[in-house]
């Protein structure tokens, strides 16, 4: 069983690793890499984790050739630190076949310097591009980035997805993959989901993401795929965004949907479930929408941006209500309160802004102030424990908590 997993394991990597060069002319190192953990960095008395692990290296490729071996950790790349695996990746891509680099390896608490010729594509006929089954590992957990997790209604199953392309429903009280669902799972972006949604009633699952092999199709990537969450059955895919799908919301009820998207396309759309078609594009932000939102009583959306601003739109007719500026720095985060229908948004800069959810004036905010606070009733001080209220009418950190909230 070892030797099936190791080949499995090398098999992917080959798929993975170099599929991309077989079509593109791309060099071909034939090893995979990991981002170093902290238990590893602080044995090797690291202040912070860097570098990039090689984890499974091909047989007859330019890695074994070179000497580079499982563990070892590649911490200078050309001249240049590799901070994360990514980092190396990215550097790798962008070498013709034939290219020499020169690698720093950490290895046993020694240092070594080897050079590696980058080399082309093995002879490997990708079966993707004769229709065929891909070989993929399964290891019965998700094997890069999540994006978006979702309970089922009744609390027992946790769905979700993320870089690896796949969907993963888990019996989380066994813990354990009670089913997957798979969408593209060729090499390279292509399939990576971005954003995930369950409707209320546990009819419909949406993924979003990179959907397209290549930014060169336009319009490229954005399709979301909707599924009959109940089969896993793929019944449609809705298309109109022209970039990857960074968010997707239902409305409560389940008859709609919203999308946000990225550089390229930079609107958010309102979708008719049922009908499978677009019911109004929302135009206006300048930055990736990576938060949408739908009101409790589903007449309202929010979307918020990277270009620092939260709006709401009627949903009706999917015109903009208004806009909420006052974020030093990109929105990241929304979510509405199923009381009253409150907003609020969470940003890079470190706030987070309570917003009316009817017509959008700021009613407040958490955020970090540069001295100490105090709480008194629902109230911050700014002096001792207990004065009375004064000012601010949201909690700050570090706080001293006075009475009751």
């Amino acid at each position: 069983m070892r030797t099936l997993g190791y080949l499995f394991v090398l098999v992917w990597t080959l798929l993975i690793g170099g599929g991309a060069s077989a079509q593109d002319g791309k060099g071909w190192l034939g090893a995979d890499v990991l981002d170093v953990t902290k238990a590893e960095a602080d044995k090797l008395k690291w202040d912070a984790p860097h570098g990039a692990k090689v984890g499974v290296v091909a047989s007859g490729s330019p890695a074994e050739k070179a000497g580079l071996k499982t563990g070892d950790i590649i911490d200078v790349a050309d001249g240049v630190e590799m901070e994360t695996s990514s980092a190396f990746v990215k550097l790798i891509a962008a070498k013709p076949a034939g290219t020499e680099l020169r690698l720093r390896i950490i290895s046993g608490g020694g240092e070594r310097r080897i050079n590696v010729t980058l080399a082309e594509q093995p002879k490997i006929q990708v079966a993707q591009d004769q229709g065929g089954p891909l070989l993929m590992l399964d290891t019965g957990g998700h094997m890069a980035k999540i994006w978006g997790v979702a309970f089922t209604r009744d609390g027992k199953q946790l769905v979700s997805a993320g870089d690896d392309k796949v969907i993963r429903v888990w019996d989380w009280p066994a813990g354990k993959t009670a089913r997957t669902i798979r969408g593209q799972v060729g090499p390279g972006e292509e399939g990576k989901i971005s954003a995930m949604a369950l409707s209320s009633d546990g009819r419909w699952l949406a993924a979003g993401g990179w959907m397209d092999p290549t930014t060169a199709n336009v319009p490229c990537c954005g399709d979301i795929h909707l599924y009959d969450f109940n089969s896993g059955k793929l019944i449609s895919l809705l298309k109109a965004h022209t970039s990857v799908v960074l968010s997707l919301a239902f409305s409560p009820d389940g008859t709609q949907l919203i999308s946000g998207s990225a550089l390229g396309d930079l609107s958010a759309i309102i979708w008719d479930v049922e009908g499978r078609k677009m019911l109004h594009r929302l135009q206006g932000h300048t930055g990736e929408i990576y938060s949408v939102a739908f009101t409790p009583d589903g007449q309202r959306v929010v979307t918020g941006s990277y270009d620092t601003t939260v709006r709401l739109w009627r949903v009706a007719d999917g015109g903009l209500i208004t806009e909420m500026k006052g974020h030093k720095d990109k929105v990241r985060a929304v979510a509405i309160s199923p009381v009253d229908g409150s907003i609020a948004s969470g940003g890079f800069d470190g706030e987070i802004r309570i917003w009316n959810g009817r017509d959008g004036h700021l009613r407040g905010s958490l955020a970090s102030r540069p001295h100490g606070l105090a709480i008194s009733g629902s109230a911050l001080t700014g002096g001792a424990c207990c004065q009375p209220a004064a000012a601010v009418p949201f909690v700050a950190a570090n706080l001293k908590l006075c009475g009751t909230l």
